[in-house]
C-alpha cells in the first residue's frame, strides 16, 4: 500500500484480494484473508518452520491472536 493508502499489485493476491504482512520469529508472512494463501520468507536457513506453516496452515490465525506474529 502507498503513503496515501492505495493498494499496489505487490500487495495483491492471485485471486484480488489485498495481502496482509505480519512479522515476527525471524520472518516476514504476507496473509490473504480472502482466500486463505500465505506467503512466507525468512532469513532463517532451516525451513522446518516454513514446511510447518504449509502443512498446518489453520495455526496462522492462532500465530497472530497470541501476538507472535504482529501487523506490519
Amino acid at each position: 500500500m502507498t503513503d496515501d493508502g492505495r493498494i499496489i499489485e505487490e500487495n495483491l493476491c492471485e485471486c484480488g484480494g489485498k495481502k496482509y504482512k505480519y512479522a515476527g520469529f525471524r520472518m516476514e508472512l504476507y496473509l490473504c484473508y480472502k482466500c486463505g494463501k500465505f506467503d512466507c520468507m525468512t532469513d532463517i536457513k532451516d525451513d522446518d518452520f516454513i514446511d510447518f506453516l504449509e502443512h498446518n496452515p489453520e495455526l496462522i490465525p492462532h500465530l497472530i491472536g497470541s501476538g507472535y506474529l504482529i501487523k506490519t
